[in-house]
């Protein structure tokens, strides 16, 4: 399958459906939004190179954090390489191994997410929904809403807590 103008437009409707999805697992796996932020930008990349060989009506999501994977092991070796991080491979392994499964698709999860999500206050929702939804780098977010870089990551970190932490209560 070519790029032609049809696949840009089916590429650009599922990352857009997806992206907070992949970003959420790129995060999980290198734990610093700065380094997550590079590794999505490599893993879009990466992805477009490669979206001739995606097959059309398999699970894009699957396939994209199986990229994913692989760039943030590059990243991880990288930075090893620059002395950035410690590599501690068996620990990333088991981790990366169980991210996917908190990243389901499936109705369950879904359903779990949206009861989380209500639960929220309404600057929390709306925070997240700058992030994840409408994809806005969080220096945008902070001049929107008049805080700090530094205070929305410590907010959208603490949310992705509380949604996990609710997300695994209703198991």
């Amino acid at each position: 399958m070519g790029k032609n103008e049809k696949n840009v437009d089916v590429f650009v409707r599922l990352l857009s459906r997806h992206q907070g999805q992949i970003y959420s697992y790129i995060l999980s796996l290198v734990g610093n939004f700065n380094d997550a932020d590079d590794v999505l930008q490599d893993t879009l990349s990466k992805l477009w190179e490669l979206f001739d060989q995606f097959e059309p009506g398999t699970n894009f999501l699957k396939w994209s954090l199986s990229v994913a994977y692989y760039r943030v092991l590059d990243f991880r070796k990288k930075a090893c390489r620059d002395k950035k991080i410690i590599y501690a491979g068996d620990f990333f392994e088991l981790v990366s191994d169980s991210a996917p499964k908190h990243l389901s698709t499936s109705n369950a999860y879904l359903e779990k997410l949206q009861i989380c999500i209500e639960k929220l206050q309404e600057s929390d929702v709306s925070i997240i929904k700058k992030r994840y939804v409408e994809s806005k780098r969080v220096k945008e977010i902070a001049s929107e809403i008049n805080k700090t870089v530094r205070n929305v990551y410590f907010s959208l970190a603490r949310v992705q807590r509380l949604l996990l932490r609710c997300i695994n209560r209703s198991g």
